[in-house]
């Protein structure tokens, strides 16, 4: 009895524990006390940070690991070495540079003509028709040896010489003639019937082979139409005169 007894006076303990706590709970409508300030900002001070680091006093970064690293300095610009590129090599002048550098040169006409002549020996032959054209524009009739020495000479490309040959109508009858005459005197020129044809348009007559008749009908004729006795003893270039090319 006396065990039984005990027994229910601890269940009944037990009971009034739990209705006691039961009812605190509800007399405090179950909320928990207050953490004192204190112990959060403790907290806190300890908590590790997420990303990033602590800066130290030096202008170092904390890792969250606790390595320390020393912040990189700012980037330095580039700076560009201008390097001196290498010249390039100047290109030789070509015939044309030549050419425009005379035609566009302060000498005189008969000057021109001269140092054309010049350059005809170092420039293409299918481009000394085009300097040959430049000559005849430029050359004057008081300075036309060295024209009349490219047409004399029978080694001139035959293009060269037809347009040293149809530019003669152009000049004084003096020159004109005494060319043709000598071109007339040279049977082995490639011209030779061309200008026995034009001269015997102005004399009106065909003497062959026989050059002192031609002679004589050349001279005759200029003095029935040249009024200039000192233009009369103008005489063409030779037929051998030495070649341009």
């Amino acid at each position: 009895m006396r065990s039984s007894s005990k027994g229910r006076f601890g269940v009944v303990v037990v009971v009034l524990l739990v209705i006691g706590a039961v009812g605190w709970w509800a007399w405090n409508k179950g909320s928990l006390p207050a953490v004192p300030t204190g112990i959060v900002d403790v907290a806190k001070s300890t908590q590790k940070p997420t990303t990033g680091g602590v800066a130290s006093g030096d202008g170092s970064t904390e890792s969250a690991t606790g390595s320390t690293e020393t912040a990189p300095d700012k980037e330095k610009p580039e700076v560009a070495v201008e390097t001196e590129a290498p010249a390039e090599p100047v290109a030789p002048k070509t015939w044309e540079d030549h050419l425009d550098d005379i035609l566009l040169s302060d000498d005189n006409e008969n000057s021109k003509a001269d140092q054309i002549l010049a350059l005809m020996p170092t420039t293409p032959l299918e481009n000394q028709e085009e300097l040959t054209q430049h000559l005849v524009n430029m050359v004057q009739d008081d300075h036309y040896t060295g024209a009349s020495n490219l047409l004399m000479n029978v080694n001139t490309d035959t293009n060269v010489a037809d347009i040293l040959l149809n530019d003669l109508l152009n000049r004084n009858n003096t020159l004109k003639l005494n060319t043709l005459l000598q071109l007339v005197k040279t049977p082995d020129h490639p011209l030779h019937e061309n200008a026995r044809e034009m001269l015997e348009l102005f004399v009106q007559e065909d003497h062959g082979t026989n050059y002192q008749d031609w002679e004589k009908a050349v001279g005759d004729w200029l003095k029935e139409n040249e009024p200039d006795p000192q233009a009369q003893q103008a005489q063409a270039a030779a037929p051998d005169a030495p070649a341009p090319q």
